[in-house]
């Protein structure tokens, strides 16, 4: 592994950048604001044992651990 400067990398300047949108698209799904077009091409992008707080939202993006995260919080 070598660790490289974010501003002379675009490498690193790029998942920045996607790693923000993503959250973006999740934090406005978990709020109940989200667009279904952008949390469709999100849902790839997810583990299939991410864990998600909110079922609504969770099955909307796709994850698989929502039930048993919701079912623990009962």
């Amino acid at each position: 592994m070598e660790l490289v400067a974010a501003r002379s990398d675009a490498r690193v300047q790029l998942a920045d950048f996607l790693a923000g949108i993503a959250r973006k698209v999740a934090s406005d799904e978990l709020n109940g604001h989200g667009d279904p077009v952008l949390t469709a091409l999100l849902r790839p992008y997810l583990g299939p044992d991410s864990v998600w707080g909110d079922a609504g939202s969770g099955l909307r993006l796709g994850t698989a651990g929502v039930n048993s995260a919701v079912q623990r919080a009962c």
